[in-house]
């Protein structure tokens, strides 16, 4: 692992190069000699932090250990839906990001992935790192029940997000 801070990069030899905020108060953590973010602070690689794995398996893992769910253009939180500016979910649909991961997953996980591709864009905004306090403002309240009083500093990031990605 290779971590470059004037670049905010983590450059992983053989694997995906990760992004991150080095003043957003992110811990990185080293496993097999391949640099991740610790974005919920448990000390261990947890699935949605590991860009090794199936994009399917990241986000179910996410969604499973915040409460989370898409149910249409919504997230839920907890089975409560949680409001989601019409701009930012009109981005998500036409992101290039999230459009070639889920064209790039296994065929037998491309379902579950448009079914639920506003979570799989939040895994990838992890990796991307320019969202990183928004994402860990996001665990953060998802474990409190708060998300809904956090969405705007989500949908920002959502938006940064989209106008990253190429295209």
């Amino acid at each position: 692992m290779k971590h470059n801070k004037h670049h905010c990069i983590i450059v992983n030899q053989g694997g995906k190069n990760i992004g991150y905020q080095p003043n957003a108060g992110v811990q990185i953590m080293e496993a097999d000699g391949y640099g991740f973010k610790d974005l919920n602070g448990s000390g261990r690689l947890d699935a949605f932090e590991d860009w090794r794995l199936p994009l399917k398996a990241r986000v179910e893992d996410f969604s499973q250990r915040f409460g989370l769910s898409q149910q249409g253009d919504a997230i839920c939180s907890d089975g409560k839906m949680v409001g989601m500016p019409d701009e930012v979910v009109r981005g998500l649909r036409d992101n290039v990001l999230v459009e070639r991961a889920i064209a790039e997953a296994p065929e037998t996980d491309r379902e579950f992935l448009q079914e639920n591709r506003l979570l799989a864009a939040l895994i990838l905004m992890l990796d991307e790192g320019n969202s990183d306090y928004a994402i860990q403002v996001m665990i953060t309240s998802a474990r409190a029940g708060l998300l809904n009083s956090v969405m705007y500093t989500v949908a920002n990031a959502y938006l940064q997000f989209n106008h990253s990605s190429p295209g």
